[in-house]
């Protein structure tokens, strides 16, 4: 990301294409705490960081600030994108058949210290109400996803 041979466009596109897939991996079924939702936002500043270069400010060469990295990308946080997958995820899940989930469900108990209901966090966040009746119509799930984009985005 630091050859000065390949254009940025192209490091950009690697990353919205390749990198960034690959660290958003099976991110719909994660518990994200605080401290790994910072771990992921330093690492994608870093990584455009080194993009996009530094910048020369009077005669000095200076790296670039978190909103001007934010602009520059044009795109949204790491951590948005998985919070946005999370209740796509939801929604696909309340979608499915009842036997498909009993089969599907999980035996025995959590572990000592695991957060629960991290979903219901997010949804509760958001304001957003009747999410059971709203994730089974697939327009009214996919305007309760813009909305959760527009409103973890400011």
């Amino acid at each position: 990301m630091r050859s000065k041979a390949v254009s940025r466009t192209t490091k950009i596109r690697i990353h919205k294409t390749i990198i960034r897939p690959v660290v958003l991996y099976g991110s719909e079924a994660w518990c994200l705490m605080a401290n790994g939702e910072k771990i992921l936002c330093i690492w994608e500043r870093k990584a455009l960081r080194k993009i996009f270069g530094p910048i020369c400010v009077a005669g000095y060469w200076t790296s670039r600030t978190n909103e001007e990295v934010r602009q520059l990308y044009g795109e949204l946080d790491i951590v948005i994108e998985i919070k946005k997958g999370r209740l796509r995820w939801l929604g696909h899940v309340e979608r499915m058949s009842e036997e498909m989930v009993e089969q599907n469900t999980p035996e025995g108990s959590r572990s000592v210290g695991r957060p629960r209901l991290r979903w219901m966090d997010d949804l509760r966040r958001m304001c957003v109400t009747n999410w059971r009746i709203r994730a089974h119509r697939r327009d009214d799930w996919n305007k309760v996803l813009k909305e959760a984009k527009i409103l973890q985005g400011l």
